[in-house]
């Protein structure tokens, strides 16, 4: 889990702003730097290369033995489970590995074309959700796709307000509400994500968590 007041700090920086001194860890500089990145270069269209380099900030200085930087290969199957590791239960199995690279190029494509300003754009909310949903479908990293799959839903929503609006990428749900409190009169009782859930109720739960967009859906 990644530090609040560190985040909080190597945002200060990156836009030149007077923050606290002290020493920001490498994870939260990088998350603070997909944010910077999100909020300046928005409109842009997605591409593998720009998902890498957001892999590669999110993990930078990372310990753990993972393919940085590119999507898995592992022949190991990428899999949702719960419950005890002798009798685990199977939510969702993600596409092989050696489909990955398709799959994610059927991807970008959709969600470039479907922007705001290209031939077959979607309702704001519409094509972030869904693009959250299709993201996390294929899971096409060995680890950080909630973190990656939130920015991909935050640069759908800033292409469709036309403004950037840092929600999404913040390190945990708790983090989230904080944000999305703060830009409200009143605190925000917001449902969790739950496995199982279809289409729309993703969607209604898109809606519910991002106030500033809801005239959009």
């Amino acid at each position: 889990m990644l530090d609040r007041d560190s985040l909080q700090s190597s945002l200060l920086r990156q836009f030149g702003l007077k923050s606290p001194d002290k020493k920001v860890p490498p994870p939260e500089q990088g998350m603070a730097e997909l944010m910077v990145d999100l909020y300046r270069s928005y409109e842009k269209p997605l591409s593998d290369d720009l998902l890498f380099d957001w892999h590669r900030k999110i993990f930078r200085g990372a310990k753990n033995r993972i393919e940085v930087g590119q999507y898995r290969s592992s022949p190991d199957p990428m899999r949702v489970v719960s419950g005890s590791i002798h009798n685990p239960r199977i939510h969702f199995e993600a596409p092989p590995s050696e489909r990955v690279a398709r799959e994610m190029g059927g991807f970008v494509e959709w969600f470039n074309k479907t922007a705001p300003d290209r031939s077959d754009p979607l309702p704001t909310l519409v094509r972030a959700g869904l693009a959250h949903l299709y993201f996390e479908s294929i899971h096409p990293f060995e680890d950080g796709n909630g973190r990656i799959g939130r920015a991909i839903s935050e640069k759908a929503l800033s292409q469709g307000l036309g403004h950037p609006a840092l929600i999404a990428p913040l390190p945990n749900d708790s983090e989230k509400e904080k944000a999305i409190t703060m830009r409200s009169s009143a605190p925000i009782r917001r449902p969790r994500l739950r496995l199982g859930w279809t289409i729309s109720q993703r969607l209604f739960w898109m809606r519910n968590t991002t106030p500033t967009c809801a005239l959009n859906f």
